[in-house]
């Protein structure tokens, strides 16, 4: 028999969707005052400033995490800023940022050569 979820859940889980909606609204009106390469800029920075104090220093060389965070997320949200700038909408635009997770698998497979089993999903 399923269980129901708690009322509680649900109101947590649609306010995580609403405040991630409200993000992709906050770019499209954020672009409006601000070039998209320094809103990306502005973004890493502020993404990252809290990082340094309260997360230790990677265990891989730091070029290969450099080069890592700069295609995950410095080159994804540079384009991500452009395509909304030019005129894509929030909307079509947080689907176009979920489709990483299937960039990530096949640049793994592909790149990285590692195997992939449905039953990792």
């Amino acid at each position: 028999r399923a269980q129901m979820m708690h009322p509680l859940h649900f109101l947590l889980l649609f306010s995580v969707l609403f405040i991630w909606g409200l993000n992709f609204v906050a770019m499209k009106a954020s672009l409006s005052h601000f070039p998209p390469f320094f809103l990306s800029a502005a973004r890493s920075f502020l993404c990252c400033l809290p990082l340094l104090f309260f997360v230790r220093r990677p265990i891989p060389p730091l070029k290969q995490v450099f080069f890592y965070s700069m295609v995950m997320f410095v080159i994804q949200f540079t384009l991500l800023f452009l395509s909304i700038h030019v005129g894509l909408s929030a909307a079509l635009a947080s689907l176009l940022l979920q489709t990483q997770s299937f960039f990530a698998l096949f640049f793994a497979i592909f790149f990285l050569k590692e195997t992939y089993h449905p039953r990792q999903t």
